[in-house]
């Protein structure tokens, strides 16, 4: 392996990361937004339960009431939906064990040889979920020790619920914070994932006998120094069990620490022995997703005379086209705009009031975004493969059954594309993007003739080819697969 080569490879990993950090926060505000919920619920029933306490009672006689009828708040967790909460977040779990079999081709390995024994998923899962409980179980502590207090203290019933809404929702009259559930287990959330994909990642690196690892994950303000210090880096798995991070014992499983958001990757030794060669400057590019030096060089022939090759049409874009790009690329609520206004839709309007807030933004704005992209890639390279078949790949995920239903059923059909949409010409890329939901399905398109290649853009190393709206496809063949928690649809198409 060249260290060209390796260069790109650890892109591609550290690309790989930002994509399951994106993943992991998605599913941590996911949770933090089931969490809210049940405050509100355990809220509703605490005031229920205190409208029936004697309201001018002396002390004793409320405490006696009130310790008759504790076992109340413990029902009140579990009809709030915390459980439940917690036990759908483990279960996301399954996307990040996913994730690692992908990011371990990247590093040098073949990823068929790796899995995770399903007893060991269950363990970590049901490890995670027992920690919820038991956050739970402080959040009832607290709850109780709080009723004692105001009950002993001789709070008003005004008074207490005034108090109990800011403990349970985090909403006080002097300002807003973390409300109960959110303090004990929203804090642990990320966490939880990190650590459990690391262990996932381990027993796959063991698996195969990797020796190396390298150190991914972001570089910001909120670093630690431990981990600003060696990010970018690789080291044997002897280094790595000899490092102290002052903060635990197992920095091959705990990284940098408490809510750590960097994880060791598994790489080959070819790689580990290529990337000594590379400079501190150019490990720094890869791991930002920078232009490496040299590579990688365009491919393929231009389709038409007016097309630039991919250096030159990056170099074409204006500062408008550019900024167009990274709000499709970067900007999830901006893009899924802009698909919507391509087919001819109307944006909801609570998303476009977020949309309004956060970006400053009308639908004219939008719209004039989508004709940017539309206008650049008209002059852009059609992706071609430097050997072999050209291929790209298209995961969804979280698909309504009936839609799932009518992909099944479309072999030898003529779909054609209502709206711009990203491809890649990296089947681990499609696969990360269908591994959510009970019906998923990811699509293998054969003899590209209009894809235009944006990854030079994508900052997310996703190996990004559009797709225009207007394209058509046949469909060749159809394979169904699955597991226990989902269905999967491969579909094999040839762009007509």
């Amino acid at each position: 392996m060249t260290t060209a080569d390796a260069l790109k490879s650890l892109k591609k990993i550290q690309g790989s990361h930002k994509r399951l950090m994106k993943k992991i926060a998605a599913s941590s505000d996911a949770y933090a937004k089931s969490l809210i919920v049940g405050q509100e619920k355990l809220m509703t029933r605490m005031a229920s339960m205190l409208a029936e306490m004697p309201a001018d009672a002396k002390i004793g006689t409320r405490l006696a009431w009130y310790t008759k009828n504790m076992d109340s708040i413990n029902d009140a967790l579990i009809e709030s939906g915390y459980i439940d909460a917690s036990k759908a977040f483990v279960k996301d779990q399954l996307t990040l064990f996913r994730h690692a079999g992908n990011m371990m081709s990247y590093g040098g390995f073949d990823d068929a040889f790796t899995s995770v024994p399903k007893e060991w998923i269950n363990y970590i899962q049901n490890r995670n979920l027992e920690y919820f409980k038991f956050l739970g179980t402080e959040a009832v502590m607290k709850l109780d020790k709080t009723m004692m207090e105001m009950i002993a203290g001789g709070y008003s019933r005004s008074a207490m619920l005034e108090e109990l809404k800011g403990v349970i929702t985090g909403s006080y009259k002097w300002g807003k914070k973390r409300g109960l559930y959110e303090w004990h287990a929203g804090t642990y959330a990320n966490t939880a994932h990190h650590k459990s994909y690391q262990e996932f990642s381990n027993m796959m690196a063991e698996q195969v006998g990797a020796e190396f690892f390298v150190y991914v994950g972001p570089v910001d303000s909120r670093t630690r120094n431990f981990c600003l210090e060696i990010v970018g880096q690789t080291f044997s798995k002897i280094e790595i069990l000899e490092m102290d991070n002052n903060s635990s014992g197992d920095v091959m499983s705990d990284r940098g620490g408490w809510n750590c958001r960097h994880n060791w990757a598994a790489v080959s030794g070819e790689m580990h022995e290529a990337l000594k060669n590379a400079s501190s400057e150019d490990i720094e590019t890869a791991m930002r997703g920078g232009k490496l030096p040299g590579v990688p060089q365009p491919i393929g022939a231009q389709s038409e005379s007016k097309r630039l090759d991919l250096w030159d049409w990056d170099r074409s874009l204006s500062k408008q086209e550019a900024q167009a790009f990274e709000y499709w690329m970067d900007e999830e609520p901006i893009c899924s705009a802009m698909r919507i206004l391509d087919r001819g839709g109307k944006i909801d309007p609570e998303d476009m009031t977020h949309i309004k807030n956060a970006y400053g933004m009308s639908v004219r704005d939008i719209q004039k975004q989508l004709d940017l992209i539309k206008k650049a890639i008209d002059r852009g390279e059609i992706y071609k493969a430097e050997e072999g078949t050209t291929k790209l790949w298209r995961g969804l995920k979280n698909l309504k059954k009936a839609d799932y239903m009518k992909l099944r059923g479309s072999s030898g059909n003529i779909i054609e594309l209502d709206a711009l949409s990203s491809s890649s010409f990296d089947k681990y890329i499609a696969q990360e993007f269908a591994d959510e939901g009970k019906y998923r399905a990811i699509f293998e398109i054969s003899g590209n003739k209009t894809g235009v290649r944006v990854d030079n853009l994508n900052t997310w190393e996703e190996m990004e080819v559009l797709l225009r709206k207007g394209a058509r496809f046949k469909v060749d063949k159809i394979v169904e697969t699955g597991s226990s928690d989902h269905d999967l649809l491969t579909i094999f198409m040839t762009e007509l």
